[in-house]
């Protein structure tokens, strides 16, 4: 895949060091043709008493943020990659939001906090309706991509998901697991089969489905093997992130939409709900890029 443009939005706290140390690593696979760091901060506000006094406060804290966004970067630099710093007033998702929904921007990095609280609203909005891919790291990931898990659900979405990770994994000597989970209907006794032998045909249909899914994609000598998961406590993001935490994961690759009635794996559900669970596994939002949103009337909806 060529990325033209990779937007990382820095907080320009201390936690930023771990969102930076593990996009270095991010870019030097992906190796994009631009990098912009962007800062987005509180509109300043002075009475009008104040205004004639200070008429370059804006531009001269612009100017501040900007200067220690460069500080910041020194240490990860990325060898031919165009670089831009940008501070930018206005509301935090709505700004994202608007830099994703820029033709050029291929994928947006934030760092997100180790703490349950922290994980609120926002972080499903702008996954929800971002117009670009969306890498989330938490605070204590690693980076590494030798273990990459994609979510599949036999849908476009994790065609393009599985695409994105067999890239990353063909530069990193990777290997990827394909999860799907799976449920049983409740009416399955009405089939005259037992819950077992109910199961076991689920399993053997997304099987076949699975080769479906692969025969049609490129895996350029990358490893990549299934996992069929049968759901049996009611949350595919909870046995996702089960499977991942017990498998030492590196990297979760999840397509965005898309939905099968062979499974439960929901995956534009799963894509929201997943930031809610406490894990030091990033996650890496697949996107078809423009079909996501009209932003003017995503915006009226925030």
């Amino acid at each position: 895949m060529k990325i033209r443009d990779i937007v990382i939005g820095l907080e320009l706290h201390a936690r930023d060091a771990a969102l930076l140390h593990y996009t270095k690593s991010f870019c030097n696979i992906l190796k994009p043709e631009q990098i912009r760091y962007v800062n987005i901060h509180e509109e300043i506000r002075l009475p009008k008493s104040l205004t004639a006094h200070f008429p370059n406060a804006k531009k001269e804290l612009s100017n501040l943020y900007i200067k220690e966004m460069v500080e910041k970067t020194e240490k990860v630099f990325i060898p031919k990659t165009n670089v831009i710093y940008e501070a930018l007033e206005n509301d935090t998702l709505t700004e994202l939001l608007k830099l994703t929904n820029e033709k050029s921007t291929d994928i947006l990095a934030i760092g997100i906090r180790d703490r349950q609280e922290d994980r609120s609203l926002a972080y499903r909005k702008l996954v929800r309706k971002s117009s670009c891919n969306v890498l989330v790291v938490p605070e204590n990931a690693r980076p590494r991509f030798k273990q990459i898990v994609v979510a599949i659900d036999f849908s476009d979405y994790s065609k393009l998901a599985l695409e994105e990770a067999i890239e990353i994994a063909l530069k990193t000597g990777g290997e990827i697991t394909c999860q799907h989970i799976y449920e049983v209907p409740t009416s399955y006794h009405k089939l005259n089969k037992t819950f077992v032998e109910a199961a076991q045909i689920i399993k053997d249909v997304c099987f076949e489905e699975f080769n479906k899914l692969i025969k049609n994609i490129d895996l350029k000598g990358v490893r990549v093997e299934p996992v069929f998961t049968l759901n049996e406590h009611n949350s595919t993001t909870e046995a996702l992130v089960g499977f991942c935490q017990e498998n030492n994961t590196d990297l979760i690759v999840l397509g965005s939409k898309g939905h099968s009635t062979l499974g439960s794996l929901l995956l534009g559900s799963t894509a929201e709900t997943i930031l809610d669970y406490t894990t030091n596994i990033p996650v890496f939002f697949v996107k078809t890029k423009g079909k996501n949103i009209d932003i003017i009337e995503e915006f009226s909806k925030i």
